[in-house]
């Protein structure tokens, strides 16, 4: 009994907190289907779960597909990381350049440095 009420609830949750992302999407950026990705940091990753959880992935799905700790692509929104921000913009079937226009000169160039295993470590 407890069981099933439990599993209730986890669903109910999933479910409001995509309803949630959904209500979002729409109230701050239309129906968004020319893939107009916001420019603030926090907007932006708000979006790309969005678009995420719109294909049946998240942040933590991403990152496990990759073997690193289920906080790693939410971070990669806010701290450069070649690999996972790769993977992002894959599962959005975006080139990286468009998900992350600031972490690129005109040329397509990575101008953000990855911190180095070394710097990784000392911290």
């Amino acid at each position: 009994m407890w069981q099933e009420v439990s599993i209730f609830v986890v669903n109910a949750t999933k479910i409001a907190w995509i309803g949630i992302i959904f209500v979002y999407l729409i109230m701050h950026m239309g129906m968004n289907t020319q893939k107009t990705v916001p420019t603030e940091p926090h907007e932006r990753a708000v979006w790309v779960l969005g678009q995420l959880r719109l294909r049946g992935e998240s942040f933590a799905s991403i990152s496990r597909k990759l073997g690193k700790s289920r906080f790693a692509a939410r971070q990669a929104m806010y701290q450069p990381s070649a690999e996972l921000e790769r993977a992002l913009a894959d599962a959005l079937g975006m080139r990286v350049q468009e998900l992350f226009p600031e972490r690129f000169d005109g040329k397509g160039r990575r101008i953000h440095q990855e911190r180095d295993q070394k710097s990784r470590d000392a911290a």
